[in-house]
């Protein structure tokens, strides 16, 4: 969302959706974060909120 790509794309005021998605090396499965952004006013509370489902250093599942 913070590239240069995306941020011209929302300034030209074209329709762009991006999805949170991780990879995990562990089992070799795709999970969904649970953020859209769609807007650059949406950016910072879906950053936040991404980060909070981010497990601790340290802590296992």
């Amino acid at each position: 969302c913070r590239s240069t790509i995306v941020q011209d794309a929302w300034a030209r005021g074209q329709k762009l959706m991006v999805h949170g998605w991780v990879y995990s090396l562990k089992d070799g499965r795709v999970r969904e974060m649970g953020i859209d952004v769609g807007a650059p006013e949406d950016l910072q509370a879906a950053y936040e909120q991404a980060l909070a489902h981010v497990p601790r250093r340290g802590k296992r599942d």
